[in-house]
């Protein structure tokens, strides 16, 4: 069963499970359903969250510095380290305890926001599972694809994105073995929606929505390694 998903397509398993409309969902959505206007949402928000927890690392990382040079330590190579140095040393460790202690909560409020906005948004199994763990070169194909204005297989687009990146020094040989591993790294993504969304045992559009987003992508998976070219073993 394919599920070319767009502004408007979506495949017709009923919304009436939602256990995330439990979950602060406004409107009932369809949990197989990917809209565009989400998808430049998401990647703009965490394309963000990013930027800010990139600044609180450099700005925890001075403090952790300029604390080192104020104790001397030193590297092997002369250049001040940020890493933690002394144990016995307890007016530095609280310092370094002080420090770290202050950059966490705020590290982690960022990425708390940024999911709660995902939810609050209404995040549909089908966009989380096309998302999860997207690297830049996919991020930047998906954007081309949500400004595109006019429908899209995101599922296919992700698993031809997949095999493109992790197929590089691929064989022909070795290309069951890549599959196989693509096709399990699509477990670890379930347990990550099935934790995000906190679904149920019970939530069976939600499991029937994942199914189906299983069979679509391992098909695409086997497409897109069908489409690569190798020189066929002699």
């Amino acid at each position: 069963m394919r599920s070319y998903v767009g502004p408007t397509l979506q495949l017709t398993l009923q919304p009436s499970h939602l256990s995330h409309s439990a979950n602060r969902h406004p409107v009932a959505m369809s949990p197989t359903a990917i809209r565009p206007r989400f998808l430049l949402d998401h990647l703009a928000r965490h394309e963000a969250a990013w930027s800010k927890r990139h600044e609180l690392i450099a700005a925890r990382d001075d403090k952790h510095r300029e604390l080192n040079r104020r104790y001397g330590f030193r590297d092997p190579d002369g250049s001040i380290p940020i890493g933690f140095r002394s144990h016995v040393n307890l007016p530095y460790k609280a310092e370094y305890d002080r420090i770290e202690n202050d950059f966490r909560p705020a590290y982690e409020a960022i990425t708390t926001a940024a999911a709660q906005a995902d939810r609050d948004q209404g995040m549909t199994i089908y966009e989380f599972l096309v998302l999860d763990n997207l690297d830049a070169a996919e991020r930047d194909k998906f954007l081309v694809a949500a400004r595109a204005g006019r429908p899209v297989d995101y599922v296919s687009l992700r698993a031809n994105s997949e095999v493109s990146r992790r197929a590089a020094g691929a064989t022909f040989d070795s290309m069951p073995r890549l599959l196989q591993m693509l096709t399990s790294d699509t477990s670890y993504a379930v347990r990550r929606c099935r934790k995000f969304l906190a679904l149920k045992p019970w939530d069976f559009y939600a499991w029937r929505a994942i199914a189906a987003y299983r069979l679509h992508y391992n098909r695409a998976l086997r497409d897109a390694a069908k489409s690569l070219r190798f020189q066929p073993p002699h």
